[in-house]
Parts: C-alpha cells; structure tokens; sequence
C-alpha cells in the first residue's frame, strides 16, 4: 500500500520556517550533553557537536529577544550568562557569545555553521585556552597628581614668583600661563604613568585590549586575558600600584573572555 503523503498545515509550515537555535557558546569539547531547563526562560539547553567542538544551544523561534520591561531583559541576559559559567564548569574552555545569537534553522543550520567555521572557531579556543579575562581600571587623585607637579616644575615656579610680584591685572594673565602649563605637563605625566602602569601589567597579560575611558578620574581601564598562573602575580603587581600616592586599582573578573573572541 502506498504510504499516503502527509498535509502540512499553514501554521506549520510558518512555525517550522521561524525556527532558529540560541547559541551561548561554542565549547572545546565532543561530548552530546543535555544540561536541563536551565537556559532563558527554562529552555532546555544541549549541545550540537561536530568536528571537535560543540555549540551551546536552545530551540527558539528565529527572532530577537525583545522586550521594553527592563527586568525581564535583565532576566534573560542572567540566565544567559548562568549557561555559560555551566559550560564553562562542566566543558572547560568555552568561546562566549554575546546576548542574542540565534542561527536561523534547526540543528543542521548549526553544524553547518560549526563546519564551515570549524578551523576559526579552534583557533580562537587555543588562544583563550587556559586563561581568564579580568578588567583592569586605574584611578589617579588629578588634584594631589597637579599640586606636586605645580610644586616641581621649575617653569610654573618661576610663573608664580612673577605673579606675586606684579599688578593684579597681569596677575590673570600669569594665572592662565600657569594653567595651560600645568594642563600640558598633567598630559605628559598620564602618557608616562599610562606607558610604566601598562608594561607592569604586560608582563601577566596574554593579551590587553585598552578601553574606552568612563569618567575624569580614570587613567586606564584595560580588558587583560591573563594566565590562570599568573592571576595572583598580577594582583600583587595592582596592590603595589594601588598602594602608590595618588592612585586605586578596581580589579574585577575572571570573566568569560567576551574581549578576545567573536562568533565568527
């Protein structure tokens, strides 16, 4: 008897054109491994290996993780980051992805991707294997750093001594002598503080990413992909730097390392 054809129905086939795989992460590993509802909103997570390494996925819908209640999406991004630190625990070295990565199609869209990317996405595990992100953010005290300047530099004592001396109205043109001074020599000290700090912290450092500055009193923020072995020599290097006179050190991590790898 001929085996009679199924009928997909119109909500089928939609749903089956919309879904997609949310992938946390691509791990250095084999293994066919199911780790529960534990990914964003209960999904079941697995692993799709190929090739010697694995991605981190749930079945989704292919469309973004959207919404405007501000809690929720903290809630999503929690979770996401939850599965990663599992992985990480249970696989080892993992290639983080950021918030959001879904590959449209079902799990052979995703071994596709791993094959075609396979000798990438290797390459970037052995960058990465054996080591630890940690940020790095230098503070200085600008007022105490300009009041030594302004205390050692010949030129300003010199433009001082004049002020002292002269008529209250050139006492405002030696005010804005002093201050363009004092403004050119603050730079010249955070360009050579900025080089001694950076050549300390390369010595523990695989890798440093320099960021963007976030406020006034910031003279460095650094990504570092650090060593698992060289983690407590490089804090004992940041306490000598923050016990120095005029700075702090703000050291966070480890972190999955989000700054040295991309999803490729």
């Amino acid at each position: 008897m001929r085996e009679e054809l199924k009928t997909i129905s119109k909500e089928e086939n939609i749903e089956r054109k919309e879904q997609g795989r949310y992938v946390y992460c691509v791990a250095d590993s084999n293994k066919q491994l199911n780790f529960g509802k534990i990914g964003i909103e209960s999904n079941e997570v697995y692993t799709i290996p190929c090739q010697g390494i694995s991605a981190i996925v749930h079945d989704c819908k292919a469309e973004p993780y959207k919404s405007d209640d501000k809690e929720k999406v903290k809630g999503w991004i929690k979770a996401h980051q939850n599965v990663i630190d599992i992985a990480i625990e249970k696989l080892g070295t993992v290639i983080p992805l950021s918030f959001d990565v879904i590959i449209k199609g079902d799990n052979n869209k995703v071994l596709d991707w791993l094959k075609a990317e396979n000798e990438i996405l290797k390459k970037k595990i052995e960058k990465i294997k054996g080591k630890q992100e940690f940020g790095i953010q230098i503070l200085w005290d600008k007022e105490l750093i300009g009041k030594k300047i302004a205390e050692t530099n010949e030129e300003i004592k010199k433009l001082r001594t004049e002020m002292e001396e002269s008529s209250r109205g050139r006492a405002y043109f030696y005010k804005e002598k002093i201050e363009q001074i004092l403004k050119r020599e603050m730079e010249k000290e955070a360009d050579k503080i900025f080089k001694e700090f950076y050549n300390k912290i390369k010595k523990y450092a695989d890798d440093i990413k320099v960021e963007k500055i976030k406020d006034k009193d910031m003279l460095m923020n650094l990504s570092c992909l650090v060593f698992k072995d060289k983690v407590k020599e490089l804090g004992a290097e940041l306490d000598k730097i923050n016990k120095t006179e005029g700075f702090s050190v703000k050291f966070t991590g480890p972190w999955p390392p989000y700054s040295f790898v991309s999803p490729g």
